[in-house]
């Protein structure tokens, strides 16, 4: 099944998964779950190590979750789950790496403390650009000259004068 079949987009504009043809549950097994665990913490991780110009570790981290989604993905679209020999490698280099994020005092708390600052920012900066774009419409419809809207209103008139003559 192609992976365009599994998607589609609801009434919002929102893609939905479909499962209706796939067994996701069949393809989930202990080393998938202990790959997602590892995968969320190395992404918070990502940023943080960002943040303090390591930006090496943030590029190791961000390609061992490549690899590790190609390794998920494969796996979800054959019909067998994944095996220790696929996923071991890639559970003890992204353990190997959280735990060098760890050493460099990436601590949790800090993690959650910095997720909360970047959530507040991109929060205060959704509302500005909000308000941004309540206030840029309006003075563009207080810009637009009222003959504008009369031109328009008379070109259709003139419009259906026309039609209903060449009728």
């Amino acid at each position: 099944m192609k992976f365009e079949q599994l998607l589609q987009v609801t009434n919002g504009g929102k893609l939905q998964f479909t499962h209706t043809n796939v067994n996701v549950t069949k393809h989930t097994n202990s080393y998938a779950r202990q790959l997602l665990d590892q995968m969320t913490l190395a992404k918070a991780y990502i940023v943080i190590a960002k943040e303090h110009n390591n930006h090496h570790l943030a590029w190791e981290l961000g390609s061992k979750i490549r690899s590790c989604q190609f390794l998920l993905s494969k796996a979800a679209m054959r019909d067998n789950p994944m095996t220790q020999s696929e996923a071991e490698p890639l559970i003890k280099t992204l353990a190997f790496l959280i735990f060098k994020a760890q050493d460099a005092h990436y601590v949790i708390a800090t993690t959650i403390m910095t997720m909360k600052s970047h959530i507040q920012s991109l929060d205060e900066r959704a509302n500005a650009a909000t308000v941004e774009s309540t206030f840029f419409g309006q003075l563009a419809s207080e810009s637009v000259p009222k003959n504008f809207h009369c031109v328009n209103v008379k070109l259709r008139d003139d419009a259906n004068e026309i039609s209903e003559i060449g009728r």
